[in-house]
């Protein structure tokens, strides 16, 4: 398993709040895809999707991005294929609201790790595709269950095996945010969490965790959500 990292500086074309920053990145995205009729349907097909972004950078502290400048936002994916083809593509790709200006990509080596933590909200959704799992009948465990099988699901999918379940991924889990965080997806808004994971040692654990920096951890990472950074084992 590899991974790809692309970062793209686009220049903003409108005023974008920070909550509507990763529907623009998902919109951005999607038109590069949709310029080739292989990446079209790979983009249309229901599927666990090789790949996920972060949200514009630097932060914007006012919480809207302003018009005229330039910000980056970094995608990352285990398609090397993809890779090759969104490098070339998105630094041309124009929407309403950004302009692409410059791409490079590098592969990100997969070292012992110590902690993941999610950059943008990780998002578990309910029956009704728009209610927080802190609404339902689900508990913290379940929440957590939730999260190890969508990790196990997702590797089995793209390394095409069967991960036997029986293993620690994390050694400690804990929410970051205070209250939940707001992420429009198509006509709602759905609330998720900031998470931090202290990854186990086993090497079950290890591979989940370097494939979440590509494919996000939860649910929509080809949205926005669930977007992780690591934190390599100290004196690694």
């Amino acid at each position: 398993m590899r991974i790809a990292a692309i970062k793209v500086k686009v220049y903003l074309m409108e005023d974008i709040s920070k909550e509507r920053a990763a529907a623009a990145i998902a919109a951005f995205v999607d038109k590069g895809l949709c310029k080739s009729e292989e990446w079209k349907r790979y983009h249309q097909q229901n599927c666990y999707k090789s790949y996920s972004f972060s949200s514009l950078a630097p932060i914007e502290k006012t919480g809207v991005y302003t018009k005229d400048t330039l910000r980056t936002f970094t995608l990352r994916t285990l398609d090397m294929k993809l890779a090759e083809y969104l490098i070339e593509t998105l630094s041309h790709i124009d929407t309403s609201l950004m302009k692409g200006l410059t791409a490079e990509v590098w592969m990100v080596p997969q070292k012992p790790i110590e902690k993941l933590y999610s950059l943008t909200p990780v998002i578990i959704k309910c029956q009704d595709n728009s209610g927080y799992w802190r609404g339902t009948n689900l508990n913290f465990q379940d929440f957590q269950k939730r999260i190890f099988v969508n990790l196990v699901k997702k590797y089995n999918y793209f390394t095409k095996t069967k991960l036997d379940e029986g293993f620690e991924l994390w050694n400690q889990f804990t929410f970051t945010n205070e209250k939940p965080i707001a992420l429009p997806y198509k006509n709602i808004t759905l609330l998720g969490d900031k998470i931090e994971m202290a990854i186990a040692s086993n090497q079950s654990a290890q591979d989940l965790a370097y494939m979440a920096l590509a494919v996000g951890v939860g649910e929509l990472g080809s949205r926005g959500a669930g977007y992780v950074n690591y934190r390599p084992l100290k004196g690694v």
